[in-house]
Order: C-alpha cells, then sequence, then structure tokens
C-alpha cells in the first residue's frame, strides 16, 4: 500500500456551505486533482472546504477495491484538516478517477 499526504496551505476566496465547490476553489485544485488522475485504479480523492475557502485534500490509491480507497482518501483528509485548523467535513469527490455526481 502506498500512502501519499499532501500539506496544503492554499487559501482561495470562496463561498461554501454545502458539499459543493465554487469554480475559484475548482480552479485551485486543479494542479492537485491532476497529480491525483495520475495515480492507478482503485483510487480516491477526498477534500473539505472551509466558508471561506481554505480546504485540504487526501488521496487513496492502488488499494483492491473502491471502499479501501475511499476510506483511506477520507482518512488523509482528516489528518490535514487536523494539521490545518479546517472544521469542514471531509469528503469523496473523485472515485476511481471519476467525480462523483452532484459534486
Amino acid at each position: 500500500m502506498k500512502l501519499f499526504l499532501i500539506p496544503l496551505s492554499i487559501v482561495v476566496l470562496c463561498s461554501c456551505a454545502t458539499k459543493s465547490i465554487p469554480e475559484a476553489t475548482k480552479t485551485e485544485m486543479d494542479s492537485d486533482i491532476k497529480r491525483y488522475l495520475n495515480y492507478r485504479n482503485q483510487k480516491a480523492y477526498a477534500v473539505a472546504v472551509e466558508k471561506d475557502g481554505a480546504w485540504v485534500s487526501g488521496y487513496g490509491y492502488g488499494y483492491p477495491n473502491q471502499e479501501l480507497a475511499n476510506k483511506r482518501a477520507l482518512l488523509e483528509c482528516e489528518v490535514q484538516k487536523q494539521s490545518r485548523k479546517i472544521s469542514a467535513d471531509c469528503f469523496v469527490l473523485f472515485e476511481d478517477g471519476r467525480r462523483k455526481n452532484g459534486i
């Protein structure tokens, strides 16, 4: 199993009360998402986005099934939340390289 922690210090201006991600924040996440997309299958990308636009992410990849990849991505996101003092909930934005519907 591979582990990938991503320390993030990017802060963007946006308003975000649900699991939707504003366009300004999406633009800032592009390079992080591109890095994630290069990993092999059974992967997941989770994020937590604050109302002020601060965000963190976590990856899970190379797992035998999608559920384990999702759990790892959420765990890594939680670790980053604590280190960056983010209070927003982590949620899975991408599963196996595909953006989840409705987000």
